[in-house]
């Protein structure tokens, strides 16, 4: 809720692609395993999952989770290289086909996908038609050193909340978890407009 999309209300029927976050994965050697994506217990956002990576270039990965999502490569930018060079290392070797077990973050798109890569030749499109069941608003303190890419919430004082929808005033203590289910309408390309879902 930072400017790029207007609020999300239970109901609607929204476009979007899916951000993937990485800390870590391992490698599946037996490439004929199925994929899979399990929510983990406890966990509003994080997801264990096995999947192909269907697409890699200097700047972004897609691994297909069902639809596919993209995340930065390496993830989070530059300062990966500094802060854990050897998963740079690692996310740098990557080549489609590959096939990994990691767990993740799965978020919307922030706005990198739909402003920049969509409109790169070559890049596939990922934006989807989704149809929002259920928002829950969540407040918390976030903790960790406020130089680094990620950071952490304190667990202790999280509070969930069922809303309608989000809210444009979101600060940055607080976030929302919501449902939704893909629909069986094809994905849109570079030459998409989402100005209904955009300020």
């Amino acid at each position: 809720m930072d400017g790029n999309y207007r609020s999300f209300k239970v109901g609607q029927t929204r476009q979007f692609a899916v951000e993937i976050y990485i800390r870590d994965f391992e490698l599946v050697d037996d490439h004929s395993v199925e994929k899979s994506v399990e929510r983990v217990s406890g966990e509003q956002f994080m997801y264990s999952i096995v999947a192909p990576v269907s697409y890699i270039d200097g700047k972004i990965f897609m691994v297909d989770l069902g639809p596919v999502a993209y995340g930065e490569s390496p993830p989070l930018g530059t300062d990966l290289m500094k802060d854990d060079p050897r998963r740079a290392e690692k996310m740098c070797a990557l080549s489609v086909g590959d096939v990994i077990k990691a767990d993740v973050i799965l978020s919307i798109d922030h706005y990198a996908y739909f402003e920049q890569h969509c409109k790169r030749p070559g890049v596939p499109r990922i934006i989807y038609t989704w149809h929002i069941n259920g928002i829950e608003s969540m407040t918390g303190q976030l903790v960790g050193d406020l130089s680094k890419p990620i950071r952490m919430w304190d667990r202790s004082g999280i509070q969930w909340h069922v809303t309608d929808e989000t809210n444009g005033k979101t600060t940055s203590n607080s976030c929302y978890a919501i449902n939704c289910t893909l629909l069986p309408v094809p994905s849109i390309g570079a030459e998409h407009t989402l100005e209904q879902d955009l300020y």
